[in-house]
């Protein structure tokens, strides 16, 4: 009897440690963040913005995503955990550089095209509803 006790104090004891340390999570300065519950957004977190920036994705979510919250800056956060997701972002210049390859024209000649792409995800909520 004293064994089962035990081990049934050892199980809550592992299920608080499993809540405790899934309601929290950390964005650093390189990352922006979407907390969904069940699926729907309820929270922006992005990195460092100017006021004007700001100001045009107060004024974004204001119109297409009312009733979700925007913060800003790096640091710990608190989440429900089971029934909030973090969706993490990158918020630094990211970069697509494709392999040259030759390209024959209409005229028959060969000529070499390089491509490349760089980008920054401004607003993490539209990027997620677009990608989704």
């Amino acid at each position: 009897m004293r064994h089962i006790k035990h081990m049934l104090y050892g199980i809550a004891v592992l299920f608080l440690l499993l809540v405790v340390l899934g309601a929290f999570f950390t964005v650093n300065e390189m990352e922006q963040a979407v907390i969904l519950q069940l699926g729907n957004p309820i929270r922006v977190i992005v990195g460092d913005r100017t006021p004007e920036q700001m100001a045009e994705l107060q004024a974004w979510m204001d119109i297409h995503a009312p009733g979700v919250a925007l913060s800003q800056g790096a640091g710990l956060y608190f989440k429900i955990p089971f029934l909030q997701q973090v969706e993490i972002f990158d918020d630094r210049i990211l970069e697509y550089d494709d392999p040259p390859a030759d390209v024959v024209t209409k005229d028959k000649k060969h000529i070499q095209v390089d491509c490349y792409a760089r980008w920054r995800i401004e607003n993490p909520l539209l990027f997620l509803r677009r990608v989704r």
